[in-house]
């Protein structure tokens, strides 16, 4: 069996420098210092939004900091320049994309131009209507000369 898990006292804060280290990383990490931070200003603020990672409850008095280190990545997540391209949409089918999808991280979902998916969709299915179109007529064919080698 395993062993109880031991309870202490800790005085060390919950937060502290080691969060704000942690979601200056985040910001810098997402290219999201200026754009990030200004929204973490804004988060779980009474003429603010809520948090996108937690449902952080609104107090009556507000500091300017009203969020944890998860809500900050998330905000940074949401508020990174990076972006997915056309060509990245080129690269790979619509089948290719639904097997990768658990295994794309953040940086690969977010969209620059949300076109770019559904004409990539657009073009698979073509492609793929094109390809049972031709399955189905060589089978037919096939189904064909079979009957007249039958006979």
């Amino acid at each position: 069996m395993s062993e109880k898990p031991i309870f202490q006292p800790n005085d060390a804060p919950a937060g502290g420098w080691g969060a704000l280290h942690a979601t200056a990383k985040a910001l810098r990490e997402e290219s999201a210092i200026l754009k990030g931070g200004k929204s973490l200003l804004s988060m779980n603020q009474p003429d603010g939004f809520d948090c996108p990672g937690c449902a952080w409850p609104d107090p009556k008095h507000t500091s300017s900091f009203e969020f944890c280190e998860n809500g900050a990545k998330a905000v940074a997540w949401e508020t990174t320049k990076k972006r997915v391209t056309r060509e990245f949409f080129a690269a790979w089918t619509v089948g290719e994309l639904e097997r990768l999808l658990t295994s794309l991280t953040t940086e690969q979902v977010r969209l620059k131009d949300p076109e770019a998916i559904k004409k990539a969709w657009r073009r698979q299915r073509m492609e793929e209507s094109r390809r049972k179109r031709q399955e189905n007529k060589e089978r037919r064919l096939r189904e064909r000369q079979e009957r007249a080698e039958a006979w």
